[in-house]
């Protein structure tokens, strides 16, 4: 796409153009989709969101309100918001997870339960009771009816069935909890932990700990590339992190540049573009994304002007 740094004011257009790249951004509240080198088109959510899920086709949305006790859904394809799940205040929902483009799993800040909603009837199906304290993260094999909860509040994981009485827990893996993601082509589950510096990686099934990999700098988020690497984002040292999935041994360290003004660039999150070699980060700091050129492994452009963003999707 040949992106350079630029400016991106709160235009709205077409969907030509676009590169799939969803920013949720907290200080607008909205959910912005970008095009090669602006904003395309912005649609405003509500304020307090924590979490953007995109469903598998990328035609559906859904943003966790915690303080309303609802979960708020968005047409992507036509960039408007849809129908809210109301859950109730006393549900606290916070991490989501598409099973499906009809069935949304959502979880609890304050507790372990889990609610199925199913587009096909319009409301919450089953309520799942899994033991755990919280639910800040999850991850789902839909082909394996099998997801993935890091309970931040216990210090664990767990792993569950949203069809059968099939539930395992870690052991306790410690505070500061805060990512979970399937290595690909793997059986490996990687955890972030930000108090300690660390990642921690799991067998998916028997959620037996495999190792731990020293990672300084304020663990935030990771992704993987097709070529067996990990990429973790550092908030605290403002640094991208390059390591040897295969071996966890550190290859890289990139820095992540402060704004014009000097605001730190706070790195929050991470999308790998693996056609493009390309890697985007949301600085919630600097109010950017940082575009990162895997071969050169620096950055090398940015889109700047954006609203504190704070998470990525594609919406393929």
């Amino acid at each position: 796409m040949g992106l350079s740094s630029c400016a991106a004011p709160p235009t709205s257009g077409p969907r030509d153009d676009a590169t799939g790249l969803l920013v949720l951004e907290e200080g607008g509240p909205s959910v912005t989709l970008l095009g090669t080198s602006e904003v395309r088109q912005r649609v405003t959510v509500a304020a307090g969101n924590e979490r953007l899920a995109i469903s598998p086709s990328g035609a559906l949305g859904a943003l966790s309100v915690p303080l309303d006790g609802r979960v708020q859904l968005l047409d992507v394809e036509r960039m408007r918001r849809g129908l809210d799940i109301e859950l109730g205040l006393d549900s606290r929902p916070s991490a989501l997870a598409f099973i499906d483009d009809a069935r949304l799993l959502i979880g609890s800040s304050i507790s372990g339960e889990l609610s199925l909603y199913d587009e096909a009837y319009g409301k919450v199906i089953r309520v799942i009771e899994t033991g755990a304290a919280s639910t800040a993260e999850l991850a789902v094999k839909p082909e394996e009816q099998m997801a993935w909860l890091l309970d931040s509040g216990a210090g664990r994981v767990l792993r569950f069935s949203w069809t059968r009485d099939d539930t395992r827990r870690s052991a306790e893996l410690g505070d500061g909890l805060i990512c979970l993601a399937h290595r690909p082509d793997s059986q490996e589950l990687w955890v972030l932990s930000k108090d300690s510096n660390r990642v921690v990686v799991l067998q998916r099934d028997t959620l037996e700990v495999l190792g731990e990999i020293p990672c300084e700098g304020g663990p935030r988020a990771l992704a993987f590339d097709l070529g067996g690497c990990a990429w973790v984002v550092c908030e605290d040292s403002d640094e991208v992190v390059r390591y040897d999935a295969q071996t966890g041994t550190e290859l890289a360290r990139i820095r992540i540049p402060a704004a014009r003004d000097g605001e730190r660039a706070r790195p929050v999150d991470i999308l790998i573009e693996p056609e493009a070699d390309r890697a985007w980060v949301a600085c919630h700091g600097s109010g950017s994304l940082q575009i990162i050129d895997q071969r050169i492994e620096r950055c090398v452009a940015e889109v700047d002007g954006l609203r504190q963003p704070t998470s990525l999707c594609f919406a393929p």
